[in-house]
Formats: C-alpha cells, structure tokens, sequence
C-alpha cells in the first residue's frame, strides 16, 4: 500500500460507512480471540477499502487500464452468498467513470453515496499549479430515477479531499485531507451539514492527528473512530496500521492501536466491522499485495445494556370527554428479542424498569386478567420512554390470529397497525400490531360471526376487509410515498422499447402486484394512462401511448382482472418528465423515463380512503 502522493493519489484506500452499531475500547483488546483469512475476492489485482452494500460489498479494484497501460481504479461490488461467503465480484457501473473511482460512504436509504474521486470539470482532470490532478469528494446518485453528480464545497483544487464516512444521522461527514492547517501530511477533518450545505472542515486535534499521515476514519455509533495511521510505532516506522479512538464516555487519549492480527508488520487499512459485531473485513498487503481480509472475533462481547421504561394505564371516563388515568399494577410484562426472554410486573404505579440491550428489538407484550393484551415493537432510543394505555376486556371473547404480507405474497409485514370490529352492538372496537411474522393477534367477541378490519402503516395505503369468523385472509398493504396516497400513482418499471407497443419481458412485476390489488378490492376501477417520449410525430405518440396502455390492460385481463375495471388511455409525449422534450438531445435511459405507465383511481362514490392522513396514526 502506497501513501498518497499527488500523482498517484488514487491508491489511498477508504473506509466505509457503518453506523448502526457502536464497538468498545476494549472490542479488541484480546488478540487471542480474533482470527484473520484472505477472501475469495483477492486477485491478481489491488483490492481494498471494503464497504457494506445492499447484502454485499462494495470495494476498490485496479482492475481497469486505459491504452497507455496506465492503472485505473473503480468500485466493484460482491454479494453475500447464503452461506455467508463472498459471490463473484461485478464492476459496479453506477459510480464508475473513465478515471479514479475510490472509497466511498453509502447514505442510509442506498439512494447515493459519497465518493472519492479524481477532481473533474467538465469531464476532464482539474490540475494544480505543478500539474497534479488531486482527489475530492462528490455525491453521487445510486437511484435509477434521479441522476445527478455534486462536487462538495470544501474541495480544492491545491490538496484532496478524500475517505469520506458519515455520522448516525448524516449532519456529520469525516474525511482525510492534505488541506492547509493540519498537523502535516493527511489529517482527519469532519464537515458539518446545515440546511443544504456542508460547513468548512474542522481538523479533529492532536488527540488524532499527528505529522503522519491519518487516513480510512470511519464512525461507529459517533462514538468510535476506526482510522489508519503511518506514524511510528514503539520508535520504529513500520508502515500503516489501524487505531482506534473514542469519543464521548468513551473518550481515549491517546488512540491505541489495535492489536495482530488486525495489524501486521506490513501495511493494514480499512477496518469495517460487521453488523453482527462479531466480524468484518479490512486490507493488508502483508501477502504482498493490496487484498482484503476478514476477521471473526471468536467470542462476542455481550451488548451495552440501557435502560427501559414503560408505565401502563387506563382511561376511566369522569364525564363527557374527561377521563382519569389510573395506573394498572401487577400486569405482566415480556420483552422478547433474538436473544434472550424478560419477564417483569408492573408496580402500583403501573410501570416497569428494566435493562436491555442497546439497539435492539423487541416485542413487548402486555397481559393481566380483565384487560385486552397489547403488543408493540420497541427498537431505539425513541422508545426508551413510553406510556401505554389499555383496555378492559367487556365480555368473553375467543383468540384469532390473521397475517399481513408483503406486495409479493410471501414475507410477512411487521409494524402493521389493525382496528378490529365486530359486528356485536355495542362491542368496542379492538387492536393489534403485526409482529416480524406478519402475524396479529385479536380476541373476539363469543357470538360474533364477521368482523371488519382495518389497516393502516405509515407508507402505506389504508386497507379495509370484511371477513367471515373462521376465516382467516391474508392481505397485502399498497406502498405509497412521502405518506401521501393521491388518486394516481405511476408504474415506475414498466418499460417498452422504442417505437414499440409490446411490454418488455423483464419489467411484468409491478402488473402483477397490481392485478393482485384490484383482485384483493374489487370494487376500485381504473385508468391505465401511457405515455411516450417525445420522439417521432406527436399524433404517432398518441396512437402507441393508446397502443401500449391496451397493452397494458390486456395483460392484467390475463391475470383474471374484470376487463371492465379498466379503462385504457394514450397521452402520448405529454407531460415529459425530465428534460428531453422535442430538439433536447437525450440518452436513450432518459428517453425510457418517459415511456411510463399510469394508475388512476376512477372511483367517485365508493368507500375507498384515496388520501392518506397520517395524523390518524400513533406511529
């Protein structure tokens, strides 16, 4: 592994981002139990800067080489096999231009990242007044839909900018730099977002930067910093080796360095650690050359535990709209996560206190004779906190279970909030929550033979069924967006080629989910509306838009829709949605964006919530 230098700054390798779990000051501590090997991914190649992705990796390679035999670095990507090995790596072209593509920060929604790469301007390298061309950070769109490349503020054009990794919450971006101020050669900075922009960098301190070069930081949990540093160690210079150094309670000075076989006489860089803390990857060339590596900690350190607590109580009415809140003592309580089984009693002020492990999942369930059981999922500190209200039990009642499954029929629905009616007079009405199974549970009324229920999820559209007692009917929740469902919504992916009515064979999917919906409420009609790109004469666009939207219709009649729900329409090159309207010249990706297909909701009078209000919701 080579330090940076202005002509070869790409084979600074990176650090990725992973900030969902937080590791101690002494995670690695004991060598003994850690153990590193060379994974499938090495080849006669450079490999390094590993980064979790969507059940893979991503990671830099120096596969490619222009005419001039010169190496070239770019982002490749290598999914996780069940088995937990890595599968065969494929360039991932997303990212990768015709220079130095190197390590990179994935925000949390997969939808772009943060990259290093050579400085451009106008496609062409940006040099300095020696001739260098540096490194800097731009963000990067990950999204099929939404391209767009954005060079940050703080770049130069004198020094690099490179190794970007993310904070928790993104306001907080960590990078590497050579920029004036520092304590000489790169140091470690971080930039501070407001609004929609980032603020000028700030170097970290003596506490981490020393006259070596600090590259590869990355975050855990804003509470450890995992970087590599070239300074010497014990007086002797011995190349890269990674430290560690924590903030917050866990504050270190100085940062240590961590322990073989994470470290190595040769040069060791970009440590990521595994959600299951229990292993992760990082580079070496102590082989010889840059490959990646992954180690397992033998024995997990048992998680930090934090404290929960929830008080129980229950509305009884005074008078019209007035209630009294009285707590409600010895109630059973369970905490149930992957890993272990709690068990407490509420007090007589109708709460619990108990330790449990941090940033983990739970399902609380409820239960006391007289009262309907109420279960919730609690996962982060936002529910550290709680106040739950419950409800008395008015009658006997029989234990139902139903399921709620995900748009491909199959894998449950978790979080799933469900109203349950009986058709009993005077029966109140009941609620659930689904569990990670997609599975709720109700108690109903004896004598009831049909209930009505309904569902609702923020990102979803509401869902209302009646159904027969004994009867159990799976149902699936229609995803919308930005919790607003208007009367329309558009089928991303489904494509038709150019100057072609025919539906392409690998973009069927989102038909076949809707003809399960239409199936699933029998009373929504609707209009199917294509549309074309701009290209070619505006009545021909017309006429295939009606071509394709036929089409279209055909196809969910094939599926067993009544053909007349559905009312086919062509609009042709109408309202494009990007920038490639007629004399704009486009690429044929962009051009696809406008051959769309539309669902529109013709119902007028029918029982169909259209418009999500989530202030009906307690999420």
């Amino acid at each position: 592994m080579l330090l940076p230098k202005p002509q070869s700054l790409a084979l600074v390798a990176g650090l990725s981002l992973l900030s969902f779990h937080a590791i101690g000051q002494g995670s690695f501590s004991d060598s003994s139990r850690i153990s590193a090997s060379v994974t499938s991914l090495n080849a006669e190649h450079l490999e390094f800067s590993p980064v979790f992705y969507d059940n893979g990796l991503l990671f830099v390679t120096s596969q490619k080489k222009n005419k001039k035999n010169k190496r070239y670095f770019d982002i490749a990507y290598a999914p996780f096999l069940q088995d937990g090995q890595l599968g065969a790596p494929v360039v991932f072209e997303k990212l990768n231009t015709k220079y130095h593509e190197g390590p990179l920060a994935v925000k949390n929604d997969l939808k772009s990242a943060f990259v290093t790469r050579s400085s451009l301007e106008n496609g062409k390298p940006i040099v300095d007044s020696l001739g260098f061309n540096r490194l800097g950070i731009y963000e990067v769109s990950l999204s099929e839909n939404n391209k767009f490349t954005q060079k940050l503020s703080f770049n130069g054009i004198d020094f690099s900018c490179v190794h970007p990794t993310l904070s928790q919450d993104e306001t907080r971006l960590y990078f590497s730099s050579d920029r004036p101020g520092g304590f000489g050669g790169f140091d470690i900075w971080y930039s501070e977002k407001k609004k929609d922009t980032w603020g000028e960098p700030v170097n970290l301190g003596e506490k981490v930067n020393t006259a070596s070069n600090e590259i590869f930081p990355i975050i855990f949990q804003d509470e450890t910093l995992f970087f590599t540093s070239d300074r010497p160690c014990q007086g002797i210079v011995k190349g890269l080796d990674v430290y560690q150094y924590g903030f917050g309670s866990l504050e270190s000075n100085p940062a240590t360095r961590l322990p073989s076989p994470i470290n190595s006489d040769q040069d060791d860089f970009g440590l990521i650690l595994d959600a299951s803390k229990e292993s992760g990857y990082f580079a070496s060339n102590r082989a010889g050359s840059d490959d990646i590596y992954r180690y397992d900690i033998k024995e997990p350190l048992p998680p930090k535990r934090i404290q929960f607590s929830m008080t129980y109580l229950e509305k009884l009415p005074l008078s019209a709209g007035l209630y009294q809140h009285q707590p409600v003592a010895s109630a059973n309580i369970s905490l149930t996560s992957k890993d272990e089984q709690l068990k407490v009693v509420t007090d007589k002020k109708g709460r619990v206190d108990i330790s449990i492990a941090s940033k983990t999942k739970y399902e609380v369930i409820f239960s006391k004779e007289r009262y309907v059981t109420d279960t919730m999922i609690i996962w982060d500190s936002l529910d550290l906190v709680k106040t739950t209200f419950v409800q008395t039990k008015k009658r006997p009642c029989k234990s139902y279970q139903g399921t709620v499954v995900g748009m491909n029929g199959v894998h449950g629905m978790e979080g799933v909030k469900l109203t349950i009616l009986p058709n009993i007079a005077k029966s109140e009405k009941l609620t659930a929550i689904s569990n990670a199974d997609g599975v709720y549970s109700f108690c109903l009324p004896f004598g009831c033979t049909y209930y009505e229920i309904h569902a609702e999820k923020l990102g979803y559209m509401p869902y209302n069924v009646r159904v027969k007692v004994g009867q159990e009917i799976p149902f699936s929740l229609i995803p919308i967006e930005q919790n607003t469902m208007k009367a329309s919504f558009v089928l991303e992916n489904i494509y038709y080629d150019f100057n072609d009515s025919k539906i392409r064979e690998n973009s069927t999917d989102e038909l076949v989910r809707l003809a399960q919906i239409l199936k699933e409420h029998p009373s929504i009609k609707i209009l199917l509306v294509a549309y074309t790109d701009s290209r070619g004469a505006k009545k021909y666009n017309e006429r295939l838009a009606r071509h394709r939207a036929r089409a279209a219709k055909a196809f969910l009649v094939s599926l067993g829709v009544d053909s007349d729900r559905i009312k086919p329409v062509g609009r042709g090159e109408v309202n494009i949605r990007n920038r490639c309207k007629n004399g704009v010249k486009c690429s044929e990706e962009e051009h696809r964006y406008n051959r769309r297909t539309e669902v529109v909701f013709r119902n007028k009078t029918d029982n169909i919530q259209l418009i999500y209000n989530n202030s009906t919701s307690s999420y």
